[in-house]
C-alpha cells in the first residue's frame, strides 16, 4: 500500500481552476506527455464556464465533491451532476463544463478501466474485504474527516486530501472510520 498525503501532491494550473494529482502510474510517467496507464486527480473550476483539456487515446469518469456541474459533450450527451454523481466519457469528446466546483476525475489509456464509487461511513464504521483479485488497483481519497486503513499488516490514518492505493496483491484491507467521513474509491482494472 502506498500512501501520499495532501502536502506531496503536486498542483497546476488548467483554464479552470487548479488541479491537483492525487496519483499517477507508472510513477515515472507524466500527464503532459501523456504515458500513464491511469491517473487520478482533483480539480477546482473556478469559472462558471470552463472547457476541458482535450485528451485523446483517454477514458475519463468526473465526479462532483463540492458544487453542481453540467457536462455538454458536444455531439455526445450532456449530463447534470451533483455531488458523488459520475459521468463517464472519451477525453476525445469537446466538453464544456457550467458550474462551479471540485471534482474528482479519474483517467485510463490503453486496456485500463476505471469506476468511481462514493461511499459514506459513520464514525467507527468498519469495512473489510479479502478479494480485489478482479482489479488491479485500488485506491482511497479522503475527501472529509479520517479514517484508519489497515492493508497487509500495515496500519495508517488518512485524512481528508489523503490517497492510498493498494494492488490486487494486497488481499486484506481494513478501513475504519475516525469520524464521520466521506471517502472516494477508485477501481481500476
Amino acid at each position: 500500500m502506498k500512501v501520499i498525503t495532501k502536502q506531496e501532491q503536486p498542483k497546476r494550473k488548467w483554464s479552470g481552476g487548479i488541479t491537483t494529482q492525487l496519483y499517477i502510474f507508472p510513477e515515472k510517467s507524466a500527464y503532459n506527455r501523456r504515458n500513464f496507464d491511469f491517473r487520478i486527480s482533483t480539480a477546482t473550476i473556478d469559472t462558471p464556464s470552463s472547457v476541458f483539456t482535450p485528451l485523446p487515446g483517454v477514458s475519463r469518469v468526473l465526479m462532483p465533491l463540492k458544487g453542481k456541474l453540467t457536462l455538454n459533450h458536444e455531439g455526445h450527451h450532456t449530463k447534470a451532476l451533483k455531488p458523488y454523481e459520475s459521468d463517464t466519457f472519451s477525453g476525445d469528446w469537446k466538453t464544456t463544463c457550467s458550474g462551479k466546483g471540485i471534482d474528482f476525475n479519474l483517467m485510463t489509456t490503453g486496456n485500463k478501466k476505471g469506476v468511481l464509487i462514493p461511499l459514506e461511513l459513520e464514525e467507527d464504521d468498519v469495512i473489510f474485504s479479502t478479494d480485489f483479485s478482479p482489479f488491479s488497483y485500488f485506491a482511497l481519497y479522503v475527501v472529509e474527516s479520517g479514517v484508519s486503513i489497515k492493508c497487509g499488516g500495515r496500519r495508517v490514518k488518512l485524512s481528508a486530501g489523503d490517497i492510498a492505493i493498494a494492488t490486487n496483491k494486497d488481499k486484506q484491507l481494513t478501513i475504519e472510520a475516525l469520524d464521520d467521513c466521506q471517502l472516494v474509491i477508485s477501481i481500476i482494472e
